[in-house]
């Protein structure tokens, strides 16, 4: 007569714990999800607003003439693809789950050099050459 009370017991236990992961494992994943996405939306703001502080600085070496010289801080998100420097743009692609999205700053001055190509935080040098061109380095 014990020995079915043993059972039970085990079995309202499982029951119980059934019970809990059923509604612990969505909860999780929804946790999860909007923490990814949190932090893809974090990243491409910083993004943003790094490529216009290096738009910024160009103009303003550039207006402040050879041999003026800034360096900032570029971040980089997970996903970073491509990174170029064209005549008067700096250009980042970022993969992101609706697909590749391309970020870019504009500027007045004219510019030479390149960025980093994979994600992390850089120092980039923004330098004012005597042909007139903004040299960009990191």
């Amino acid at each position: 007569m014990f020995l079915g009370h043993r059972g039970q017991a085990a079995m309202e236990y499982m029951m119980i714990m059934v019970i809990a992961m059923l509604i612990l494992v969505p909860l999780v994943s929804v946790v999860y999800s909007q923490t990814a996405r949190s932090r893809e939306e974090m990243g491409q703001a910083a993004l943003r607003d790094s490529l216009q502080g290096l738009a910024d600085s160009a103009n303003m070496v550039q207006a402040q003439g050879h041999p003026a010289k800034i360096t900032r801080r570029l971040h980089l998100p997970q996903g970073t693809t491509y990174t170029n420097v064209t005549d008067s743009h700096f250009v980042v692609r970022v993969r992101t789950k609706a697909g590749p999205t391309d970020y870019s700053s504009t500027t007045t001055a004219n510019l030479t050099g390149g960025l980093p190509q994979s994600p992390g935080s850089y120092q980039i040098s923004l330098k004012m050459e005597e042909g007139g061109l903004v040299n960009v380095t990191f």
